[in-house]
C-alpha cells in the first residue's frame, strides 16, 4: 500500500484536512468570528486554509472539529 493510500474505509490525513478546510471555508461568518468562537488566532485558521499548516496540533484540530460540528471516528487497525 502506498504511503498516502488508506484502506477503503479510512481517510488519509490529506482527506481529513480537506474536510476541515471545506468546513472552515463554509463557516457562516468571518475568520475573525471563528477565531472568537474557537480561541484560535485568525492567522492559525488562515494557515490551515492556505495549506501552510498540513497537520494542526491536536488541541487546534479538536477545537475546530467541535465548533464546526464535525465528527472524528477512530477505529482499530486490522
Amino acid at each position: 500500500m502506498a504511503a498516502h493510500q488508506a484502506p477503503d474505509d479510512q481517510q488519509t490525513r490529506e482527506e481529513m484536512m480537506d474536510v476541515l478546510i471545506d468546513a472552515i471555508s463554509n463557516y457562516p461568518g468571518t475568520y475573525k468570528m471563528l477565531s472568537v468562537r474557537t480561541g484560535l488566532s485568525v492567522g492559525c485558521i488562515g494557515s490551515i486554509v492556505r495549506g501552510k499548516t498540513v497537520w494542526p496540533r491536536w488541541n487546534t484540530f479538536n477545537t475546530l472539529i467541535d465548533v464546526l460540528q464535525l465528527r472524528l471516528t477512530l477505529s482499530k487497525r486490522n
